[in-house]
Formats: C-alpha cells, structure tokens, sequence
C-alpha cells in the first residue's frame, strides 16, 4: 500500500514541475487571458462539449464596422461653424421685385444687440417729422439734394438693391444715379414751367419723369423694408412714394440713421429685444421706446 502512494505523489509532484517549467518557457499576459466563463479565443458560439471549436467567422469583420462608424460619426474641424459667425459672407445685395416680398436674412456678425430693436417695423412713424428736424427741413427745400443723400445713405448702412435685375444700386454708382435723377427733375421740368404743361408732348415727358421717380423710390423703400425684415405691401408703398415722397424718405432715413448710429456703438437706440440674430429673416416685434 506504500508503494502506490509513493507512485502517486511522486507522479503529482512530477506533473507540477513539468507545468512551472512550461509557464517559465512560454509565459502568458492575464490582461489577454479571456474571461471566465466565455469561450476560448476562436470558439464557436454554442459549440456543445467535445466538439472541436471551430473559428468565428464574424469576430474580425465586427471590430472593422465598430471603427468604421466610429471614424464616421468624428465631425471634422473644417465643417464646424464657429458660435456667431456669418454663414452668408459677404453681403449679397438686396434683391427686389415690382410684386411680392423677397425674404432677406443676411445680418451681419458682428451685429450688436442694441440695434434688434429695428428690425421688424419702423423705428418712427411716417409723421413723426420732429425726430430729426434737420433732415425735415432738408426735404421739405432741397428735396432733390436729399435724394441723392439718401441713396448714399441706402448702400452704405443696408446695402446693394437689385432692382427687379434690371439696375443694381451700388456704392460705386449711388452717387452718378443721385446726379442723374436731379437732372431729370430740373432739365425735364423746364419745358413744362414754360408751357404751362399747354403742349402734349410737354405733359408726357412730366409725366414720364414723374413715373421714373416714383417706381425708382417704390424699389428703394421695398429694399429697405426687406433688410429689416418689415413687412411690405406693395399698394401701400406704391402709393407712399407716389403721394408722399418726403415723408417716406425722412421715415427711411431716420430708420437707418438709428441703425449706424448702434452699430458704430456711439449710442443708444433704444431697448432691445430678447431675440438672437439668426431669426432676422421673420419679422421681430420691437421694443416700446423709452427715453433717449
């Protein structure tokens, strides 16, 4: 009975040995070690006791989709757009048509937020004629040297107008339209002083020449109107520009005076509203005006 123990332990101690002599050989990392309980590295799922794991064929194109879809879903730096930038760039000019409103949503980035206040409706009323007496006084007696100020005035603090792509108002070209329309209005007025409008063709150049005026007026007025995201109406301007010239005018004029004024940051214009200038292209409530 001796014997067979001494067999068995020497025959356990043999097989230790031989193990501590195959982990020194070949050692192995614990972190690559799988699981307990999981299958062997190249198991088959499911594979039943003694039959032979065979290689998962789907272990490899697993891990290549994970990576695919990870890499996809990485916004690139070149395709993010900065908080408060401009997406439209430079500003495009505003396009106007004789019927209809062309929304406009350009605004610019750097725009503050005293000036929401504008946008939307007019800073003053058609009669408010005391807001700013100088520029009263300017076109009630120098109505065609007003014009032409406010055409520079136009493409300076609102921008290019497209007339209908017909004409487009630039800053390069305000100035030679502003000189143009005073000439009509003196050289084409001349003939009908002098005969008492008593000759047809007399009567029709005045009345070509008034036309001219009052459709070039309507396009401006309307170009302004779509910068700031007022609401247009095309009899009502028509027959703003066509009966009261003026007062339209110094209503633009006051508007966009108030305009540079808060973007220049050299005053208030008002109260704001609580609005973010992404939503320029709907119409925006303004703020009651409080004490200036």
């Amino acid at each position: 009975a001796e014997e067979p123990a001494k067999r068995r332990s020497s025959s356990r101690s043999s097989k230790g040995s031989r193990k501590a002599s195959l982990a020194k050989e070949s050692p192995v990392d614990l972190a690559d070690a799988p699981p307990q309980g999981a299958p062997a590295d190249g198991a088959a799922a499911g594979a039943t006791p003694g039959e032979a794991p065979g290689p998962n064929p789907f272990a490899a194109d697993v891990v290549e989709v994970d990576v695919e879809v990870a890499a996809s879903t990485i916004p690139q730096p070149e395709k993010v757009a900065e908080a408060g930038s401009d997406p439209a760039g430079p500003q495009p000019p505003i396009k106007v048509v004789l019927c209809g409103d062309t929304p406009y949503g350009w605004r610019p980035a750097d725009e503050p937020q005293e000036v929401w206040s504008l946008y939307g409706t007019w800073r003053y009323g058609l009669l408010e004629l005391c807001a700013a007496p100088a520029v009263f006084l300017l076109h009630f007696f120098l109505y065609d040297i007003a014009v032409l100020l406010n055409l520079q005035k136009v493409v300076t603090v609102a921008g290019e107008v497209d007339l209908n792509g017909i004409f487009t108002l630039t800053r390069q070209n305000a100035l030679i339209v502003g000189i143009v329309f005073i000439l009509m209005r003196v050289f084409w007025s001349i003939p009908f002083f002098i005969f008492a409008g008593r000759t047809y063709g007399t009567s029709m150049v005045w009345i070509a020449r008034t036309w001219v005026d009052v459709f070039f007026a309507y396009y401006i007025l309307k170009g302004v109107k779509q910068r700031f995201a007022i609401p247009t109406n095309d009899l009502e301007d028509f027959c703003l520009m066509t009966w009261c010239p003026c007062c339209s005018w110094m209503q633009v004029v006051n508007h966009l005076t108030d305009y540079e004024v808060g973007m220049r940051g050299t005053g208030c214009v008002g109260p704001a509203v609580t609005v973010a200038p992404a939503a320029a292209a709907a119409p925006i409530a303004a703020a009651p005006r409080g004490a200036e």
